[in-house]
């Protein structure tokens, strides 16, 4: 029961490939209003918390899902160490069981840290992760024992993007493999052949454009007007129910400044049929007065689930909302 990952293995992996577990078959992902899952005594879980650990803050959750269980990435900061560990449930309701190691950081270029997770179940796993201003990527064919890729998959272009990467969020779409990723207050976007990449070979990412028509290279998203500055991203794409492919983004979005309690943050969604000119929600789409960030979506049962981090105690923990609630 420890490891459902081999559930989803041995159920086999047709899927395309992105955070949400990625078929053709799946239903369009959820835009909101997302409602967080009401407390109830009979549960085996505090809802809306599904995840939580007493020696850990954690962040940035990965989902992937088949059927009923749910296999889930994070970062956690525990004991000054930040890493990527991993915990499975047969059931959302049934909340995840205990986490255990994923990646930690043992290159030099990690500089002491690995974090925010995004894997797709492709043929191998894949996951792109963070660690000092750079995207790493690494392989399992378990999707337990990684292998890391050879250095960093993506350094900041200074030019246009600062000197920092942060936040990587992949979706394979066809023969490419594309991560999102943060870098100067904006989210960009560059691909390469699958092939390579799940292969674990270096390769040439090709930067892309949010905007082919200007004359110099634009983000795929900036800042809403109704958000002061966004943070963590997650990606999905997959095919709407009468076929046609679908881009959406989930993102963090500061909605007032830090104060005494820390900033107001809510989730953002933006979305795009041709992967470049993306649509952004007026609003936030999480039904919720406490902050919430991180977000990752996926279709669950006959609904959109979504996870994000919050605080409840004295540690950020993973909790779960569903489209128009329970």
């Amino acid at each position: 029961m420890r490891r459902l990952v081999c559930i989803l293995l041995l159920a086999g992996c047709a899927a395309t490939g992105d955070s949400g577990g990625g078929a053709s078959h799946l239903p369009v992902s959820g835009s909101g209003p997302f409602t967080p899952l009401e407390p109830d005594p009979s549960l085996s879980i505090s809802a809306p918390v599904v995840l939580t650990d007493p020696g850990a803050d954690l962040d940035d959750p990965s989902v992937v899902v088949w059927n009923d269980a749910l296999a889930l990435w994070v970062t956690t900061h525990r004991g000054g160490v930040t890493a990527i560990e991993h915990a499975d449930a047969v059931t959302l309701l049934d909340g995840f069981m205990a986490l255990y190691p994923a990646i930690q950081a043992d290159q030099g270029w990690e500089a002491g840290g690995v974090s925010q997770p995004s894997v797709l179940w492709t043929h191998p796993w894949l996951m792109f992760y963070g660690a000092a201003g750079m995207i790493g990527w690494a392989t399992a064919a378990d999707g337990h024992t990684w292998t890391k890729a050879p250095g960093p998959a993506l350094i900041a272009n200074t030019a246009e993007e600062g000197d920092s990467l942060s936040s990587p969020a992949a979706v394979q779409i066809g023969d490419r493999i594309r991560v999102y990723y943060l870098a100067s207050g904006a989210l960009w976007a560059a691909d390469a052949p699958a092939a390579d990449v799940l292969a674990n070979r270096a390769t040439e990412w090709t930067r892309l454009d949010g905007r082919p028509e200007t004359p110099e290279r634009d983000p795929m998203l900036r800042t809403p007007s109704w958000a002061l500055a966004i943070g963590r991203f997650t990606a999905r794409a997959a095919d709407t129910p009468v076929g046609r492919l679908r881009h959406d983004l989930y993102f963090t979005a500061m909605t007032a400044p830090m104060g005494a309690q820390g900033a107001s943050t809510n989730v953002g969604f933006a979305s795009s049929f041709t992967a470049e000119d993306y649509a952004t929600a007026g609003a936030p789409i999480v039904s919720v007065h406490q902050a919430v960030r991180s977000p990752t979506e996926t279709p669950y049962q006959d609904k959109a689930l979504l996870l994000y981090v919050t605080h409840s105690g004295a540690r950020d923990v993973i909790a779960a909302a569903l489209q128009g609630g329970p």
